[in-house]
């Protein structure tokens, strides 16, 4: 399984519980990316290696890209074929290809729970 983690809000959310998992899965075998808007990735790197999270490869924007950065990032998500990510952004989890799996950390700014069972 391919998995990719997005940085800021995501990891940086909860390092403690992403350092589990990205350990798990590569310890099962799986692919860890950290996919991530940031530009610079020695500081990306310095402060992934900081919060404990292994990854197999780390992937910052180009500082070539001018076009839509959450283009960016779902387009590499095709690319690696990615089975499961996540990401803070609705609009790159609803950006990417529909086979993938997207978990969108909670966010207390989306809304408040309007289902009722009755």
């Amino acid at each position: 399984m391919i998995c990719a983690f997005d940085l800021d809000d995501t990891i940086t959310a909860c390092p403690p519980f992403f350092a589990f998992l990205a350990r798990a899965l590569r310890s099962a075998g799986h692919q860890v990316h950290v996919l991530t808007l940031r530009r610079d990735r020695e500081i990306a790197t310095s402060d992934l290696a900081r919060l404990g999270v292994e990854f197999d490869e780390l992937e910052t924007l180009p500082s070539t890209w001018t076009a839509d950065p959450a283009a960016w990032k779902a387009g590499r998500c095709r690319e690696l074929k990615v089975d499961v990510l996540v990401d803070d952004s609705l609009e790159i989890a609803g950006l990417v290809d529909h086979r993938t799996f997207v978990l969108v950390p909670r966010d207390p700014s989306l809304g408040v729970l309007t289902y009722v069972d009755r």
